[in-house]
């Protein structure tokens, strides 16, 4: 799957496209991480029909949560 981060949208909630394997375009927004509260659950969704049929994880969501690791990953490897 290709993952781009978009922007954010009007909420400040951060959006990326995913385009899937089968070439079909999909939204998946993240409602951010709690600002280190353990307490604080992130809020993922994802404009494909899995997500909004089942509310469970898709594999779009899971594919941005391995983006934003990784980019997280670059960033911290490139301040050392």
């Amino acid at each position: 799957m290709n993952v781009t981060q978009i922007d954010a949208d009007d909420r400040g909630h951060d959006r990326f496209s995913v385009v899937s394997d089968s070439g079909k375009t999909y939204v998946v927004t993240y409602d951010g991480s709690g600002d280190g509260d353990p307490e604080y659950v992130a809020l993922w969704s994802c404009t494909c029909p899995a997500y909004k049929y089942h509310r469970n994880t898709c594999k779009h969501i899971t594919a941005v949560a391995e983006f934003c690791d990784q980019k997280e990953e670059e960033n911290i490897n490139d301040q050392i």
